[in-house]
């Protein structure tokens, strides 16, 4: 199975707390024509407003595979 990036990594790349991803993180899907991941956040994301502001209106994230090194993955997320 394929590791996904770390909590503490889409914490840094999204602005928001690793609590705050934990609690609406939804799903992380590989790209495997890019090899890049998209992060997708609930929903309900939309109405804590210290995490409304910092995503994107799709409430997704791009991590490009260019970006990543061995350290930003963990099991925690697999």
């Amino acid at each position: 199975m394929r590791r996904k990036p770390s909590n503490k990594l889409i914490s840094e790349r999204s602005g928001l707390t690793e609590e705050q991803v934990e609690r609406y993180l939804e799903d992380i899907i590989f790209e495997r024509r890019t090899g890049d991941w998209v992060v997708y956040f609930a929903v309900s994301a939309e109405s804590d407003p210290a995490v409304a502001g910092k995503l994107s209106p799709s409430k997704t994230l791009l991590i490009l595979r260019e970006e990543l090194t061995d350290s930003d993955f963990d099991y925690d997320n697999e």
